[in-house]
């Protein structure tokens, strides 16, 4: 299972470092997602939100070539901001441009990493995405009340525009390992950005404090060393 690949990638003391920002970098595995559209012109794509996941998700996107876009809700300057803009990507904040204005600000997108865990926004800018287009949802939304989605446009747009919709939350050992080989292309092409990424290490003694208390940063990790 997970743990056991785990356990053996732990052993290696250059990689254990690394865990924290493995496991989400892998799986939320966008490599599936251009494998999937083998053989399709991307140029550009978007990711929605700037958290741990967005930011490596931009990473991943800005390492394959894309010109990459972040659309997240604090008006820059901010932490994750500069981050963005330090790896050649843009920061694009909706307090800034409202969705309706996102389409005249970037066009159409080729690829599309939701990782904001919001359905309404997640949506709306699903009816912007391009032709052969794909889609990655990695969020999972909180309970609440329905949102409305014009369905029958939607469907349209998926099937007419030979579009992929897909979901993510597993990784298997191999896309574990490839994340590690992704970490290692950020290291060395970002180093200050991808360690601003884990904006805090506490030791064990401080993880009730981590986990009850209001959480700050970007990436706050529990360090065993």
């Amino acid at each position: 299972g997970r743990a056991r690949r785990r356990r053996r990638l732990w052993r290696d003391p250059r990689r254990r470092r690394a865990l924290c920002q493995d496991e989400p970098l892998a799986v939320r595995p966008a490599r599936h997602a251009l494998a999937a559209r083998r053989g399709a012109c991307f140029v550009r794509s978007g990711v929605l939100g700037a958290g741990p996941i967005g930011i490596l998700g931009a990473m991943t996107m800005k390492a394959a070539g894309f010109e990459t876009y972040v659309y997240n809700r604090s008006p820059a300057p901010n932490p994750k901001a500069e981050i963005i803009e330090a790896i050649g990507a843009r920061y694009i904040s909706s307090k800034d441009v409202p969705f309706p204005e996102l389409p005249a600000e970037i066009g159409s997108i080729d690829l599309v990493y939701e990782a904001i865990g919001i359905s309404s926004v997640s949506f709306d800018v699903l009816s912007i995405l391009g032709v052969n287009g794909v889609y990655i949802f990695t969020g999972i939304p909180a309970p609440g009340d329905p949102i409305p989605i014009d369905a029958n446009q939607l469907m349209r747009n998926v099937v007419l525009g030979n579009q992929a919709v897909i979901g993510t939350v597993n990784a298997d050992e191999a896309s574990f390992r490839a994340a590690i080989r992704d970490l290692g292309y950020f290291k060395d092409h970002w180093p200050e950005a991808i360690g601003a990424v884990i904006s805090k290490r506490s030791p064990i003694d401080s993880c009730r404090e981590l986990l009850l208390d209001h959480a700050t940063g970007i990436k706050n990790v529990i360090s065993f060393d």
